[in-house]
């Protein structure tokens, strides 16, 4: 079959045979059609000059593409997880594809009951949204002359690799646990693939021209239409209205299943059996036998309990709206089952997290695992903001660096310092004659606007890219309406600590102390000694002190050494300053 080729989009109408563009590879911003043409188009274009406007008869091709994006990387993978759950759910296969901003989705052509027609584009994008799949993907992309990215080629605005990630299976659960990072690492580069599906798979999309079907399930509406309160259970009223061919079973238990608990069986039997006449059809019944089946079922399943399903139920959880007097609880619960924590724990070492790993500065092993806090002690002016960017530019991760006491002129002079090992007054000689640096620091974002501790998230959410990393220095500059230092600290605490763990990011905050609360036998600061007293022992992950010892009236040695720590990995090194570098040494001090 034939395929519109377009090297650029201002460059279109070049027709190649499906499998030669199938093999291309490499090139920035190439373009193939969606769909397939037959040898009139050749004649269209010479004519026309142009493919818009042909009417000819068109084609599936091989792999038929649905594309999910969103305006950030979270945004179109959520959509893209929820159209893979629905693809399940319809025993559809897939394969997926990044396409260098979003995901691509590509269907077998098995999937579809189909014959060339003029109207093709038309049937197919008829079928699919009669089952629901424009819920979550763009129905913009269907039409007869679209063009859609071609494999292992470049995406201009991302510089990112349109590749496959998933070859064809059922991957949903495995997309939902990968991150942006890990998605881009692998379109970083390009990869080798198969193009269309090496099984045969039964149709389940009827996009024939001469069938007229409503698999879309509705209830009939009153001519009062009265509603229910929407405050009671919106996603059960949502299915009560019916379920596309492949979700009935699985709306009809969940209805049931509600029902089961709050009336008489009787009054079940008849809500049912009302649902069950208005859903079924002479093409797709649903039998009496199989509504009864499920019935039963919401009685004697889980060995006699009955079923009883929840908020997070991924069925009722997509029917879910505010107006629900559950919504607010439901989204404060962070509850888990011991099987969930077992499977997030699996999840988490299959996926190949991997930790930032602080030890490797010093030769040792001292890992700092997403999702950890990390607060560091120490009193004031002993380089304990100097340590933290050392750090960072070591590790050059992506970092949201919220700075509460020095300037933005001091953090950029010392950032040289440590990046380059320049002086100072070089630092400071380059500022004066306009001279910037020449390498790359995208990955750094500095704050210097002091906010609540509930307002962090929001700041990070607002990033272009979620950071890896968030530094606040230091912690008693944040705001609080909480006069009482005790309270205010347990209330950032908390903050930080969520933030850590709702996004799988290493926070690390920076804690005063005094100097008369230091160790007076070991000269560290221990570990209530922090501003703020016990909340910062029981909710950090690790807490790190900081000592200076001065030689000759300024700090030529720095110790510091882990204090306390959930893990078993403990730390402790002496560093010395050099300019604004601080490296490791073994010189002895009094």
């Amino acid at each position: 079959m034939l395929r519109e080729y377009a090297p650029s989009l201002s460059n279109r109408g070049h027709i190649l045979e499906e499998q030669e563009i199938a093999n291309m590879r490499g090139g920035i911003d190439k373009f193939m059609s969606l769909f397939c043409y037959e040898e009139d188009v050749k004649t269209y274009i010479k004519e026309k000059g142009k493919i818009a406007g042909y009417d000819g008869v068109i084609y599936l091709a091989k792999e038929h593409i649905l594309d999910v994006d969103g305006e950030t990387y979270t945004e179109a993978k959520d959509s893209t997880v929820d159209l893979l759950a629905l693809l399940d759910d319809l025993g559809c296969p897939y394969k997926i594809y990044f396409s260098g901003r979003g995901f691509h989705i590509s269907l077998p052509t098995d999937v579809f009951k189909w014959k060339p027609h003029k109207m093709l584009h038309q049937y197919v994008k008829e079928a699919l949204n009669r089952m629901g799949v424009f819920k979550f993907a763009d129905p913009a992309v269907t039409d007869k002359t679209r063009l859609i990215r071609v494999n292992n080629t470049i995406n201009s605005k991302s510089k990112k690799w349109k590749v496959l990630l998933f070859d064809e299976g059922k991957y949903a659960s495995q997309l939902e646990t990968w991150t942006e990072r890990d998605v881009l690492e692998i379109a970083s580069k390009s990869e080798k693939y198969v193009y269309g599906f090496q099984k045969e798979y039964p149709a389940i999309f009827d996009a024939l021209p001469d069938k007229t079907r409503k698999l879309v399930l509705k209830a009939k509406s009153s001519k009062i239409a009265r509603k229910a309160d929407p405050t009671n259970y919106p996603c059960i009223q949502t299915m009560l209205k019916g379920g596309s061919y492949g979700s009935r079973h699985q709306y009809a238990l969940r209805v049931a299943s509600h029902f089961r608990w709050r009336v008489d069986e009787p009054v079940v039997q008849l809500i049912m059996e009302d649902w069950r006449q208005r859903v079924t059809t002479d093409e797709n019944p649903f039998t009496v036998k199989e509504m009864q089946s499920i019935i039963n079922s919401c009685y004697t399943g889980h060995n006699g309990t009955g079923y009883n399903y929840g908020c997070s139920d991924k069925y009722k959880d997509a029917h879910c709206k505010d107006s629900c007097r559950l919504y607010h609880t439901k989204a404060n619960t962070e509850a888990m089952s011991f099987a969930d924590m077992q499977t997030s724990t699996m999840q988490f070492y299959s996926n190949g997290h991997k930790p930032l790993q602080l030890g490797n500065l010093y030769g040792t092993t001292f890992p700092i695992y997403g999702g950890e806090l990390v607060i560091l002690q120490a009193p004031p002016k002993s380089m304990k903001t100097m340590l933290i960017h050392n750090w960072i530019i070591a590790f050059e991760k992506p970092t949201y660096f919220l700075e509460l006491e020095m300037s933005p002129r001091q953090m950029f002079i010392r950032h040289r310092q440590i990046k380059e090992g320049i002086t100072y007054e070089k630092a400071e000689e380059d500022a004066v004659a306009g001279v910037g640096i020449d390498y790359d620091v995208s990955w750094l974002t500095f704050d210097y606007k002091s906010c609540y501790p509930f307002e962090l998230e929001k700041k990070i959410m607002m990033l272009p890219d979620k950071p890896e990393i968030v530094i606040i220095d230091h912690i008693g500059l944040m705001q609080s309406k909480n006069k009482d230092i005790n309270g205010k600290m347990e209330e950032v605490m908390e903050a930080l600590k969520n933030l850590a763990i709702r996004h799988n990011i290493i926070v690390i905050g920076i804690s005063e102390v005094t100097k008369e609360s230091m160790n007076k036998r070991t000269g560290t600061p221990p570990i209530m000694a922090g501003r703020g007293s016990a909340r910062i022992a029981y909710t950090a992950n690790k807490v790190l002190g900081l000592k200076p010892y001065k030689v000759k009236g300024e700090i030529g040695l720095i110790e510091l050494e882990c204090i306390a720590n959930r893990e078993k990995e403990q730390l402790h090194v002496k560093l010395k300053p050099d300019n604004c570098k601080l490296t490791q040494t073994w010189e002895n001090y009094e």
